[in-house]
């Protein structure tokens, strides 16, 4: 970090950033730590409740928000803790990293930043051995995960710490779970997509990015999103949450300018993120994946919607 990046740091984010290394430091001792005030309801679930060795599974963590609260993406932006899930599986049981639904903007007391506000089911993909002897192949399996997390209203922020554990037999055949399928199905098809048929770039300069989007030309003008629809989230600690996203349309035309983050990710070499449109990019979805190489914005490059 600069002494330019710590002078422009605000209070709250420099706060949250102690807190977050904080929370993610301790999550796997604090588990047993019980909060007082409980806005958040949290629930390990399986898509099948018998699995079979060597088939990838998925489980998931369901979060269940008290009115008015809200938890946080895995990129809160300025300030929040993105929920974390530290796994304690059988031998051999490999789980992939959470597959974050499309984020919301959330506001905590006046700071703008990414989460979740309603019902949210994170995914995550279990893989098992393949072969093991039978005295390490038991026809259960317990799993168990230490998840910590933050939820706040604008009240309150309440950090947390909790045990979950799940059952799950293991046989040659596989057994779906009678309820919880549509939910894993239906959150799947609801993740942010590629939309190949969009043209993007984007472009950096010293204070703020400029996303360029098109959309295709068989798109009916009615069918094009409208700029006060559509936000982006950085997925790489680029862009800032507590400043004005601008956005300005121009027939099939986007130009986006986007704050950058006073604490950017300086490992990262793409632009990535989530578009997202609360209208949808199609019925299922409405985040469109963002992954693109920075061009440097020349001098006499100009504001507004770059022709083509």
């Amino acid at each position: 970090m600069t002494m330019h990046q710590s002078m422009h740091a605000t209070t709250a984010t420099r706060k949250c950033l102690l807190f977050l290394l904080f929370l993610f430091t301790t999550v796997g001792q604090a588990c047993a730590a019980e909060p007082e005030h409980r806005p958040l309801k949290l629930t390990l679930c399986a898509e099948y409740t018998t699995i079979v060795p060597g088939q990838t599974f998925t489980v998931g963590l369901l979060l269940q928000h008290q009115p008015n609260h809200h938890s946080y993406f895995k990129f809160p932006c300025i300030v929040g803790v993105g929920t974390k899930i530290e796994w304690t599986l059988p031998k051999g049981y490999i789980a992939s990293e959470i597959q974050w639904p499309v984020p919301q903007r959330v506001d905590m007391r006046g700071h703008g930043a990414y989460g979740y506000r309603k019902d949210t089911l994170l995914l995550v993909d279990v893989t098992p051995p393949a072969a093991v002897p039978p005295k390490d192949n038991p026809a259960r399996i317990e799993l168990q995960a230490c998840v910590g997390y933050m939820c706040c209203s604008q009240e309150r922020c309440t950090p947390g710490f909790e045990d979950l554990t799940l059952t799950i037999n293991v046989s040659n055949t596989p057994v779906a779970h009678p309820t919880w399928p549509a939910h894993f199905d239906a959150t799947r098809q609801a993740h942010a997509k590629t939309f190949s048929n969009w043209n993007a770039r984007v472009e950096t300069e010293e204070d703020a990015f400029h996303l360029h989007l098109t959309a295709p030309r068989g798109l009916k003008p009615e069918d094009l999103p409208k700029p006060e629809h559509l936000y982006f989230f950085s997925t790489n600690h680029w862009t800032a949450s507590n400043e004005p996203h601008r956005c300005e349309h121009n027939g099939r035309d986007y130009h986006f300018s986007l704050p950058k983050h006073p604490f950017p990710d300086e490992n990262a070499t793409r632009f990535q993120g989530i578009l997202r449109n609360t209208e949808g990019w199609n019925k299922h979805t409405t985040g469109m994946l963002i992954d693109l190489p920075l061009i440097t914005r020349q001098p006499q490059d100009h504001e507004g919607i770059v022709p083509r």
